[in-house]
């Protein structure tokens, strides 16, 4: 789960747990309380018929953050299990740690990718056991199923939404998660809930501009400061693979499907690096986030 930040500080470890928490309750059950009213074969159970559409679905934030909200999410999902907290949906990070971390003067950024099949089964091998196939519910919730969609037993593991306006732009759809429903609320970094930065509208953006060569997930701060911030991302089986990097600091990062078979981690120059694929230097935006809620006042987002 994602969390607001402020743009240069960062809570105490139990203030942002205790702030998660109540994300993570606030998300999942504001989603809730639109199929509480229903019966258990509501839309929150109902799965779309259309083809899955993720190929990868990609997680980051602050390794030892995530690490600890996975025992913090396990214990609420007990909770839920024995019925002593209510929810239509479970959350997903109790079985997905960081599968790989990179290290940064002030943090270690985390990873977790699930990778799927065009069926929607979980592929990645340290899964395997689970059994976990993906789903996409009447409500555009983004689900993980234990033993299959058949499986009535099981409640679905919530892990993102599916957004997608009508007609066609160039941020939708998008696989967004908590932190966007508020991101898009204004991009006037003097308006009160203002968090900025780099989101879901953003990425789906880059990933389906087919003149970009990559996805930037930059959040380009005020005052110049430039980091990798949590964020949730995603691409489909019709999309060209697109390596995620982002600048943290002073510091260049590729995150995932690096070009040329080269590993996770800081690229030592940015010049170099882009010169040598035949990409063009990122450039910063105008502004973030770069597509507020503000710009489809004539859409219904909903």
């Amino acid at each position: 789960m994602s969390l607001p930040r402020t743009k240069t500080t960062r809570p105490r470890a139990d203030i942002v747990l205790l702030l998660l928490l109540q994300l993570a309750i606030g998300a999942v059950g504001a989603r809730d309380a639109r199929a509480s009213a229903d019966t258990e074969e509501s839309a929150a159970y109902r799965y779309s018929g259309a083809p899955w559409p993720l190929r990868y679905f990609i997680y980051v934030d602050e390794a030892g953050l995530m690490k600890r909200f996975r025992l913090k999410m396990a214990e609420m999902n007990a909770n839920r299990e024995r019925g002593t907290e209510n929810a239509v949906y479970r959350g997903f990070e109790e079985f997905f740690p960081p599968d790989a971390a990179i290290a940064t003067p002030t943090k270690h950024i985390g990873i977790t990718t699930l990778i799927f099949s065009r069926s929607g089964t979980l592929l990645s091998p340290e899964f395997h056991r689970f059994h976990f196939t993906a789903a996409r519910t009447d409500l555009n919730n983004l689900v993980l199923l234990k033993n299959g969609i058949g499986n009535s037993r099981e409640k679905p593991y919530h892990f993102a939404y599916w957004w997608e306006l009508p007609g066609k732009h160039i941020m939708s759809p998008a696989v967004c998660d908590i932190t966007d429903d508020l991101r898009y609320v204004t991009d006037n970094p003097k308006s009160k809930g203002y968090i900025g930065g780099f989101g879901c509208r953003e990425w789906s953006a880059q990933l389906q501009d087919d003149e970009r060569p990559y996805i930037d997930v930059t959040s380009y701060l005020e005052d110049g400061l430039h980091i990798i911030s949590d964020f949730v991302g995603w691409s489909g089986f019709e999309h060209k693979l697109k390596p995620v990097i982002g600048k943290h600091l002073t510091e260049w990062i590729c995150l995932h499907e690096c070009p040329g078979g080269e590993d996770p981690g800081v690229i030592k120059s940015m010049e170099a690096w882009t010169k040598k694929h035949g990409f063009p230097m990122p450039k910063q935006p105008t502004r973030q986030p770069e597509f507020p809620d503000s710009f489809f006042q004539n859409i219904d987002l909903e």
